[in-house]
């Protein structure tokens, strides 16, 4: 479609043939496609041949001054790209002969913009102007981290939103995005010029790179310690860190995580004469969970326990705390006096107290 300037949300569909889709491949298209310098299809050593290398055609047709097309892919599922480093893609000015791409001027400007939304409010945007061909210039080769440094300044400063880098590209921030939950992406190209516009753009490689490989560790104990027959305490401790994952996971859970139990088994009744036959098992257990997101939630934004107060901390972990004791009473022996018999016999108590609190980023606080 094409909408006017600061108008990216109203667009017309009637105006669709003024940008026209396509593919250029390397097979269907000789005479007109050119790959990337260092691009080509992947090699078949079966069949000794080299698969197609194509690109995204852009065809803009009488596109007025100061207007924009865009094209958009919407996701089924919402990706995560927060595993990777760097996104990278390459951008081609221009046909095979540049019509209207001067060699040392640009008419227009591209943008790609990544979203977070299903209403197109909440995106990062790079933005920069398209020169001739496969220019160093046209392509993207961004650290993914600019995106929460930038969202971090902007709220230092509402009034920062954008930054330019050394390359001239322009990255923005609207709304409130995250890589981690991409639902969309838009391909756009103004005109710069005074002059209605017809050309070609070509998008090739739109890819990340540089898998994240931070190191992750995992604690495990356990203890159990006996004191004669009447006293058994079990206990446990667990640690994983966020980025730890076994060699059937690809990435780590994405939380810190830690959590212990005490479990204390005393039976008072051994203190007792045997003769009684009296069971008194004493029962009490706590156990405590702890998990703090590696990234601020619903963000891209690396959470520092440093900077962090504890209120803001604790508004983002999740915890929980369970306890419990429980006691009971009961004869396993008949007793030979009639009061022990006709009392003490029939009695069969069971006492128990448990409790459970927990609070999560998006439960405040829960008590049972």
């Amino acid at each position: 479609g094409i909408y006017e300037p600061d108008d990216t949300t109203n667009y017309g569909v009637s105006d669709d043939s003024t940008m026209v889709i396509k593919v250029y491949n390397t097979h269907e298209n000789k005479d007109e496609y050119t790959p990337p310098k260092g691009v080509e299809g992947e090699y078949d050593p079966v069949r000794k041949i080299h698969a197609r290398e194509q690109a995204l055609v852009l065809k803009l047709n009488d596109l007025p001054p100061n207007r924009t097309a865009i094209a958009q892919k919407t996701l089924y599922q919402p990706v995560n790209l927060i595993y990777y480093k760097r996104l990278k893609m390459f951008l081609h000015g221009g046909d095979r002969n540049f019509i209207s791409f001067p060699p040392d001027s640009s008419p227009v400007e591209f943008y790609l913009q990544i979203g977070s939304d299903t209403k197109n409010e909440n995106y990062y945007e790079i933005k920069y102007p398209v020169y001739q061909g496969w220019d160093d210039d046209n392509k993207i080769d961004l650290a993914l981290e600019v995106f929460s440094k930038l969202k971090l300044q902007r709220e230092a400063d509402e009034d920062t939103s954008s930054i330019v880098l050394d390359n001239g590209h322009t990255i923005t921030i609207v709304g409130n995005p995250t890589v981690t939950n991409v639902r969309w992406l838009r391909a756009g190209i103004t005109n710069k010029t005074n002059t209605f516009f017809n050309g070609e753009v070509w998008i090739n490689e739109l890819r990340l790179s540089d898998v994240r490989k931070e190191k992750g560790m995992a604690i495990r104990a356990t203890s159990v310690v006996q004191i004669g027959d009447f006293c058994t305490i079990n206990g446990s401790y667990n640690k994983r860190d966020a980025d730890f994952h076994t060699v059937n996971e690809r990435f780590g859970g994405g939380s810190n995580t830690e959590n212990y139990s005490v479990n204390l088994d005393f039976k008072a009744d051994r203190f007792l004469p045997v003769t009684w036959g009296l069971n008194i098992p004493i029962r009490a257990n706590y156990s405590k969970s702890l998990s703090t997101p590696k990234y601020m939630p619903g963000s891209d934004i690396i959470v520092d326990e440093d900077i962090m107060t504890s209120e803001q901390l604790t508004k983002i972990q999740s915890e929980n705390i369970n306890q419990g004791v429980s006691f009971s009473f009961s004869k396993s022996q008949r007793s030979r006096n009639f009061f022990g018999r006709y009392l003490l016999d029939p009695i069969n108590a069971r006492i128990s107290y448990r409790r459970s609190d927990s609070h999560s980023s998006q439960i405040r606080f829960s008590t049972s």
